[in-house]
C-alpha cells in the first residue's frame, strides 16, 4: 500500500470517527438548566383550600405546589378510603366523573374526567397519614 493511499485511509478514518463522535454524543445539561422539580413526597407548605378548581381536604397538614409537574401535594391524617369517599363526593359535584380507581390498604389511584381535563389521585399511606397527590393533565 503506499504512504499516500495510507494517509488517505488515516485521514477518512479520522473524518468519520469524529463525525459520529460529534453525532452520539449526549448532551448532558448543567445543573442549571435542569428543573427543579422539589420533593413532591415531601410538601412543606401550609396547605390551601383549593388549587386549580380542585378542593383539598380540610384535614391536610403540609401542601405544596409543583407546578413542573402540574401537580400539588399534600399530607393528611386520613386513611386512602377517607380520600377515595372525599373525592368521589366533592369531585362530583363539581362536574368531574370517575373513570378509573384501585383503591387498597397499600395505596390508591383514581382518575377523573371533566371535559378535555384529566385528573389522576395518587394516595401513599404511612404511619396513619397520607400523602396525597393531585395531577392535572389534558385529553
Amino acid at each position: 500500500m503506499s504512504r499516500l493511499l495510507k494517509f488517505k485511509v488515516v485521514a477518512i478514518l479520522a473524518v468519520f470517527l469524529s463525525a459520529c463522535n460529534f453525532v452520539t454524543k449526549p448532551e448532558v445539561p448543567t445543573p442549571e438548566a435542569t428543573p427543579n422539580f422539589g420533593n413532591i413526597f415531601d410538601p412543606q407548605d401550609t396547605p390551601i383550600q383549593e388549587w386549580r378548581g380542585i378542593p383539598i381536604m380540610p384535614q391536610a397538614t403540609n401542601g405544596q405546589e409543583f407546578i413542573e409537574r402540574n401537580t400539588y401535594s399534600f399530607e393528611a391524617k386520613v386513611t386512602v378510603k377517607e380520600v377515595q369517599e372525599f373525592y368521589e363526593e366533592n369531585l362530583a359535584s363539581i362536574g368531574w366523573m370517575q373513570t378509573f380507581g384501585m383503591p387498597n390498604d397499600a395505596e390508591g389511584i383514581f382518575i377523573f374526567q371533566k371535559e378535555n381535563g384529566i385528573l389522576t389521585i395518587e394516595i401513599l399511606p404511612s404511619d396513619g397519614t397520607a400523602l396525597v397527590m393531585l395531577t392535572l393533565g389534558q385529553q
